[in-house]
């Protein structure tokens, strides 16, 4: 399944020059990866490294594009609104933008079209691996 970046109305035109586009924008999940897509960040993570899902504010001060986030991690934001965090059992090198990365980051976060949806369809996929584990 694939789920939106939510990129505001307001700042899409800016985001398009630097290749943030909506086709572009994205966070795949296939039951066993999760797969980030926000220009030139790309990122494959198995859903096992998900230890919490949830709901967070961004407040506008934040910033906006692919950024090191708080908590130590790297946050793809395009709007502050529908943003979800990811927090990892382990860390993992993860491409901020172009070349740069942090090598040890613990969370991702992530503005989404729908958000609650994305949680959703995390929980499930991390309760069928833990209930095939079983």
């Amino acid at each position: 399944m694939r789920y939106p970046i939510k990129i505001s109305s307001v700042w899409r035109p800016f985001f398009s020059l630097f290749g943030f586009s909506r086709k572009s924008s994205y966070v795949e999940l296939n039951g066993k990866t999760l797969k980030f897509c926000f220009g030139t960040a790309s990122e494959t993570l198995p859903v096992k490294d998900v230890s919490r899902i949830s709901r967070r504010r961004w407040p506008f001060f934040y910033g906006l594009g692919p950024k090191l986030g708080p908590k130590g991690g790297v946050a793809y934001v395009g709007s502050t609104e529908g943003v979800v965090e990811i927090q990892l059992a382990k860390p993992h090198s993860l491409n901020v933008w172009g070349p740069f990365r942090r090598s040890k980051a613990r969370t991702i976060t992530v503005s989404l079209e729908e958000p609650q949806a994305f949680i959703s369809g995390v929980r499930k996929a991390l309760k069928m691996r833990a209930d095939a584990t079983q």
